[in-house]
């Protein structure tokens, strides 16, 4: 059946010599009709504009650290229609299995977006981007969140920007985003501390990473001119930082315009930032969705704002969350940081946790 979806993965890219320590060893890879998945929890899927095809064999001769038969390799989408493909991903992550799909756009995201929100699906999702894609025309990767953005479509239960670059928006986009709480983190924040990152992508289902948010220096891309931006080091981080959240069901690296013949440092980059989301895929540590006989109780009392604020540490990992009230219903656990924490208990609020109490 995966043949009316996918061709197979080119026997050139097979042939090639590869250690017995390489990843490639530990992927089942669709060769033949009747392939069929069996534990495999991770499913890496290109496109046809041969990106990916690019990525396969450097990505194959990385280290294979992460178990026998984890990963499959599903070959490039044949048909890109925007109504084509969203059954094959829901059909995965209703296996229990994460698709990486790698593409030149951001289409492959955009309709796994509207048919997961038409369907009522709980989104989490977060981009990785140096602007905010909700513009009325241009490129998909411009324009990915104007339905959403519009109201055309109802947005997502929570949705967040992770780099963007103030000279790349426009000061309507930020109001536009704050009008639908839509939170924005600037990429100088980022970098300054990039931990802070792991709390905002832990509760994150779908993830789209656009690779103009890497330096231009970074991939040689002769289509992004940008200076500044993540070097390929920070946005490996942030990767892994998103493979060890439990919850992702989705994910597509997309926006790198040197497609069809990339150069080695693009294919390189992108092999990169596919094994660092391995690497924190197969080190999760089973302590989400949280459970508060799990966890270690922390209280902070905020006197000169007659505020009591629990956090909560997991046993497991050393992860932290706080508890955030609702002005309905029960509290709800949100993830943050140690540092936060302590920043609290010496009577400062991080903006995240402004955030987080005004958004409930």
């Amino acid at each position: 059946m995966l043949e009316s979806w996918t061709s197979v993965v080119s026997k050139k890219i097979l042939e090639r010599s590869y250690s017995d320590f390489s990843l490639k060893q530990n992927i089942s890879i669709f060769q033949k009709p009747k392939f069929k998945l069996k534990k495999e929890r991770i499913a890496l899927i290109g496109c046809n504009d041969g990106l990916l095809d690019a990525v396969r064999p450097i990505l194959y001769a990385f280290a294979g650290n992460f178990g026998e038969n984890n990963i499959a390799d599903l070959g490039n989408l044949k048909n890109l229609d925007a109504d084509h493909n969203p059954q094959l991903m829901q059909d995965l992550v209703d296996a229990g299995i994460t698709p990486i799909v790698v593409s030149a756009t951001a289409s492959q995201l955009h309709s796994h977006l509207v048919s997961s929100i038409k369907n009522k699906k709980k989104i989490h999702c977060s981009l990785i981007d140096e602007t905010v894609p909700t513009k009325a025309q241009g490129p998909i990767d411009q324009r990915l969140l104007f339905p959403i953005a519009t109201n055309k479509i109802q947005w997502p239960n929570q949705f967040k920007i992770l780099g963007i670059q103030k000279h790349q928006v426009a000061a309507k986009q930020i109001q536009e985003a704050e009008k639908n709480n839509l939170r924005l983190f600037r990429l100088g924040g980022l970098k300054t501390d990039l931990t802070m990152a792991e709390p905002l992508l832990r509760d994150t289902n779908v993830l789209g990473f656009n690779g103009r948010v890497l330096k231009s220096s970074e991939t040689q891309d002769k289509e992004n001119h940008s200076p500044s931006g993540l070097s390929i080091d920070q946005a490996c981080q942030l990767m892994r930082y998103a493979g060890i959240n439990e919850q992702m069901q989705f994910v597509n690296i997309y926006g790198f315009d040197d497609r069809f013949a990339p150069n080695p440092t693009t294919a390189h980059a992108v092999a990169q930032l596919i094994w660092y989301f391995l690497d924190g895929f197969f080190d999760q540590k089973g302590d989400y969705p949280v459970d508060k006989r799990k966890l270690k109780s922390y209280v902070v009392d905020l006197k000169y704002d007659n505020l009591n604020i629990s956090f909560w540490k997991s046993k497991k990992s050393g992860r932290w969350w706080v508890e955030v009230p609702r002005t309905k219903g029960k509290s709800v656990l949100m993830p943050c940081s140690q540092k936060e924490y302590e920043s609290c208990a010496a009577g400062i609020l991080s903006d995240n946790l402004v955030e987080l109490l005004e958004l409930f």
